[in-house]
């Protein structure tokens, strides 16, 4: 089972993977639930176009997670 680090580790991994051209401004905030998905991972990153918030779900299996960026509305997570 991951602790709350390696889920921080696992979705950093995985957005730099799926989308490079992002830059990472800000260490990840991980959240540990009782329901499932078990871990909910918000990084916040900037491109050309600002601010941004990728949120990373990781089910039972850590070596696939789930990336989707959303846009920020604001500049503060």
């Amino acid at each position: 089972t991951l602790n709350a680090e390696q889920a921080g580790q696992v979705c950093l991994d995985n957005q730099l993977r799926v989308w490079p051209e992002g830059e990472i401004t800000g260490p990840p905030r991980v959240e540990e639930r009782t329901v499932l998905p078990r871990w909910l991972v918000a990084i916040p990153a900037e491109n050309e176009n600002g601010p941004y918030t990728v949120f990373c779900l990781i089910h039972e299996d850590p070596t696939r997670p789930e990336n989707e960026a959303v846009a920020n509305l604001s500049k503060s997570l």
